[in-house]
């Protein structure tokens, strides 16, 4: 009757007299028939028949929420939650990340392999999703470090801790620029040293590698200096002394070369020489205990002359 009304002229509003005869079920797909009849008061009828058609209901279709997951690789000893970047969202409810289950996760981060996560999660309406993603535990390995061997080198010869030196990691690549070495070597001091040398890579694994440097005294070096091998002499009155750089005259001391001699190679000579005068009076001089390096030189060349003065003040007094 929703819509439905009777009008007579006479009577006026008669909707309340109408008669419905036939029967629609809304609940089945169809055709239907239904008939209206009316009367007003003077016996006059009125009949009406409408049809009704029953549609199939439209059918809702429920779609299935989506997991977002991948698979992920990880180093060994890296911590792992399986929850971590993973999300859920359905076109009905939106996000339902909060109704996601892990109903499987067989990660062991201490052994490389390849594992599973299995994660589901169900919407309002009761539609369930699940999803599995692989986790790589890959093995992290520690870095190497090359060239860092034990060496021996010269007293005074200059060293470099870091020359030769290499770092290498199987994950980062070249790593020698972080390199640090702790210790150091005193290339002027014979003796054995221990440098230290210690590298780590981004995942914080470090590799330590210790080196002895041997410092070993330098070579001595041999000169082809002159000996001298001498007698102690007492010379008479009248003898001669020779000089290699003997002077022409009385006036003119000896030139003696300053030699330019290392250090090591000086040695000592005790030196004394004396003269007799006219009356068998002795003169001597003190013994002289020198260096065989440049003072030795110097004073070879001082005996000559003071031998040279004894034997002209000899010759005057006669």
């Amino acid at each position: 009757m929703d819509g439905v009304a009777a009008i007579d002229t006479e009577d006026g509003n008669i909707t309340k007299h109408i008669k419905v005869t036939g029967y629609v079920n809304t609940n089945k797909p169809g055709t239907y028939e239904l008939t209206y009849k009316v009367d007003d008061k003077d016996g006059n009828t009125d009949t009406v028949k409408r049809t009704i058609i029953v549609n199939p209901k439209e059918l809702h279709i429920n779609n299935l929420p989506v997991i977002n997951a991948s698979n992920k690789t990880i180093k060994v000893g890296d911590k792992f939650n399986p929850m971590t970047g993973v999300t859920a969202t359905d076109k009905e409810d939106g996000n339902i990340t909060k109704h996601i289950k892990v109903i499987e996760n067989t990660v062991n981060t201490n052994k490389a392999g390849t594992y599973k996560v299995v994660y589901k999660v169900t919407d309002s309406n009761g539609a369930t999703t699940t999803k599995s993603i692989a986790i790589i535990v890959k093995s992290n390995d520690k870095p190497v470090i090359n060239g860092a061997d034990n060496a021996s080198i010269k007293e005074g010869t200059s060293f470099d801790s870091m020359k030769g030196v290499t770092a290498t990691d199987k994950e980062d690549g070249n790593i020698t620029k972080h390199i640090k070495v702790t210790g150091s070597v005193d290339t002027n001091k014979p003796g054995t040293y221990e440098l230290t040398y210690t590298v780590t890579d981004k995942n914080g694994n470090s590799t330590t590698t210790k080196r002895t440097i041997t410092v070993s005294p330098k070579d001595e070096e041999t000169s082809n200096l002159p000996e001298i091998n001498e007698d102690n002499k007492t010379p008479n009155v009248g003898d001669t002394v020779n000089s290699t750089d003997r002077p022409s005259s009385t006036n003119t001391k000896p030139a003696i070369n300053k030699p330019n001699l290392p250090q090591e190679h000086k040695k000592t000579l005790e030196v004394t020489i004396s003269s007799l005068d006219d009356n068998k009076e002795v003169f001597s001089s003190n013994p002289k205990t020198i260096d065989m390096g440049i003072k030795a030189f110097l004073f070879v060349g001082a005996i000559s002359a003071f031998g040279l003065f004894l034997n002209r003040r000899n010759k005057y007094r006669k």
